[in-house]
């Protein structure tokens, strides 16, 4: 449980550093353009209205990055309760958020889930303690039966005459009552009541195993949508429009949006990125074994 909360942290950790740091790249953008802009004005080739929008636009992603860097800070002091100690220095976090899908067929992952999952192989433990308890009390209602055999010299115990002689034979007690059949019926009982709580566990993990490969299927699914090739369109996309504008061709409003479509763009990935993490520490949690190495 604790190790799968601090890897969702960890993720969560991941994530603001990447949106924080393509914000922070946007930011750079655009004050690059105000400065353009702002020698454009002086020479009187486009209006004021122009150079203030780009200013706001610059002001704008500041006024972001500042919330985003408060979100991180509050999520950091979640990180040092976990580590047991407040860290005073800067911390880079590193891992890779693209991690490989770990498989792709779900009955397999059941079956390794049944032999594997805690709460599983702990009814199947009650299920054995329950037949050694049955097994105990079947050998207590057992008869004790016992061998008799002897030889028996008379003569050598009076001096008349006597005779010797060999015997055997065998000691049964009477069963006057159902000697113990209470306890092996108990026994009985348990042993149904444990094997329906088995067949309750299996039932319960294959359920929150489901619930969760399905969700996680989805996410996986959406996040092949963000391919390397349409990042660089987004890329191509701001950069033409940066230099069409600067050409005379395209208005500033046109430049503002394909930036913050280009934003947006890498900010969803990252945060599908996150989902996909979170998504397969639920599913390592839900099958009990651990799917993900950042």
């Amino acid at each position: 449980f604790f190790r799968a909360e601090a890897a969702m942290l960890y993720a969560e950790i991941l994530v603001n550093q990447l949106v924080i740091e393509r914000m922070n790249l946007s930011l750079e953008q655009l004050e690059q353009l105000t400065e353009v802009n702002e020698i454009l004005f002086e020479v009187g080739e486009i209006g004021e209205i122009d150079l203030l929008q780009t200013r706001l636009e610059a002001h704008k992603f500041k006024t972001e990055i500042f919330d985003l860097r408060v979100d991180y800070n509050e999520i950091l002091t979640e990180l040092f309760i976990y580590m047991g100690a407040w860290q005073t220095d800067s911390l880079i976090f590193i891992g890779d958020l693209d991690v490989p899908r770990p498989m792709d067929n779900f009955d397999v992952l059941l079956e390794r889930t049944i032999e594997e999952r805690t709460d599983v192989l702990l009814a199947m433990q009650e299920i054995e303690l329950a037949d050694l308890d049955i097994r105990l009390a079947q050998a207590e209602r057992r008869p004790d039966i016992a061998i008799i055999a002897g030889y028996h010299n008379e003569a050598a115990l009076r001096p008349g005459p006597g005779f010797g002689a060999v015997y055997t034979g065998f000691r049964m007690p009477l069963m006057f009552s159902g000697f113990n059949r209470g306890e092996l019926q108990i026994a009985q009982y348990r042993r149904e009541q444990v094997s329906l709580g088995l067949d309750l566990v299996k039932l319960e993990a294959e359920s929150e195993l489901r619930e969760s490969w399905n969700r996680f299927d989805l996410i996986a699914s959406k996040k092949q949508i963000f391919s390397e090739e349409i990042l660089s369109n987004a890329e191509r996309v701001r950069d033409a429009a940066v230099f069409s504008y600067q050409s005379g061709e395209i208005s500033l409003l046109e430049v503002l949006e394909a930036q913050r479509t280009l934003n947006e763009i890498y900010v969803s990935y990252y945060e599908t990125l996150g989902q996909y993490a979170e998504a397969l520490i639920d599913l390592s949690r839900a099958s009990g074994m651990w799917l993900i190495e950042f």
